[in-house]
């Protein structure tokens, strides 16, 4: 391959989490964004074109709240089987609708479908090469507790927990993946608390 991909871990002296959100916004936004601030909390919200056309008030509501707001492209297909022309436009598409409603500009991207970044195929380097190339800097992921698949949330917080306390850097984590639509979010909701 003709590029590298380098993962930044942090120092093992530094004490951080960061909560990210796929598939915004949604109906559990509101509650998702009231949770945050009722516990002083930030995330980043990685946000579908699609979903911002249905809610920009969420889009809105994220940015002034202090979150971050990275793109997870405009209809959420897997980028590993989509041409370098429709990821360019799936990623143009949700960034201009994100300029519209906030008049900011995105910088963080996170893949669908390869949310661990971590490729192993030359085919799922292929779109992480492109969206860098479109100034875009993709954030993977440690800690994938499977709330997409609606466990318990007990079982949902036990996961994550467990990641946390790993002391491994190649199974340890510090960035937690959740996910905000795509049916039933309220185990999530309820799990965030904790």
């Amino acid at each position: 391959w003709p590029d590298v991909l380098w993962r930044v871990p942090l120092p093992a002296d530094r004490k951080v989490v960061a909560l990210t959100i796929d598939d915004a916004p949604s109906a559990h936004t509101r509650q998702i964004l009231d949770l945050l601030a009722a516990h002083g909390a930030r995330a980043t919200f990685f946000v579908i074109g699609e979903n911002m056309e249905t809610w920009p008030d969420l889009v809105k509501r994220e940015v002034d709240a202090g979150m971050l707001v990275g793109g997870h492209t405009y209809t959420h297909p897997n980028i590993a089987e989509i041409s370098p022309g429709e990821m360019s436009l799936q990623l143009n598409l949700t960034q201009r609708l994100f300029q519209v409603i906030t008049g900011r500009t995105m910088r963080f991207f996170r893949p669908p479908y390869l949310g661990d970044a971590s490729p192993s195929t030359p085919r799922e380097v292929r779109p992480l090469l492109k969206a860098r190339d479109l100034g875009y800097l993709s954030v993977g992921l440690r800690i994938d507790p499977d709330d997409w698949k609606r466990p318990d949330a007990k079982l949902i917080v036990s996961r994550t927990l467990d990641r946390l306390g790993d002391p491994s850097p190649e199974t340890g984590g510090q960035i937690v993946l959740l996910h905000d639509s795509g049916g039933d979010r309220s185990r999530t909701v309820a799990a965030l608390p904790h």
